[in-house]
């Protein structure tokens, strides 16, 4: 019994053998239906090397455009704090002062209230200006900020979503501050 049950045992050995072989002369000639070459993909690579370089040039050059704008929005917010407070202090002079004198004056000579309103005029012109670049400069922050692609974004660059990746951890410090008036929005 021992002989029977051995070479039945090697005969259904040998049967499993041969389909696992099938299969895997299978699965191997599907792996060679694709027909891309070695230099294929070595251009592919290089022009998303080539591309990837471009993207970077330009992800720099918008850094530094960033950081210039907020320092330019800094200088501009620190511009108007100072002349509402000059205002603030004129109106309250005014009010303080005679109706036909003026607390401004320039070389010693006081203004009478006409010429003083005609100035005051001219500088809430100034300042609505200034006010209105530095919202234009803000809002252009914010869409710049808005059209910038996540580094991991990997779309377009034929990216197969479906493979597991590593998450990377971000070793990277920022370099915003955190009194930021582009943040505290």
């Amino acid at each position: 019994m021992d002989s029977s049950s051995d070479s039945e045992n090697e005969i259904i050995n040998l049967g499993l053998m041969a389909k696992d072989y099938e299969s895997r002369e299978e699965v191997m000639s599907s792996n060679y239906d694709l027909s891309i070459s070695f230099d294929e993909l070595q251009d592919a690579f290089n022009d998303l090397r080539k591309e990837s370089i471009k993207l970077a040039k330009l992800v720099s050059y918008s850094k530094k455009t960033i950081s210039s704008s907020e320092k330019e929005i800094l200088k501009l917010n620190m511009e108007l704090e100072n002349l509402k407070s000059e205002v603030k202090i004129l109106k309250l002079a005014d009010k303080n002062q005679s109706s036909t004198k003026c607390l401004i004056q320039e070389n010693n000579k006081p203004f009478h209230s006409c010429e003083c309103c005609d100035k005051f005029k001219e500088e809430i012109e100034d300042l609505k200006i200034a006010l209105a670049k530095f919202t234009l400069g803000k809002n252009n922050l914010d869409i710049i900020f808005g059209k910038q692609r996540c580094v991991f974004d990997k779309a377009g660059l034929r990216y197969n979503s479906e493979n597991q990746q590593k998450m990377h951890k971000n070793f990277f410090a920022s370099t915003q501050k955190a009194g930021s008036p582009l943040l505290t929005e």
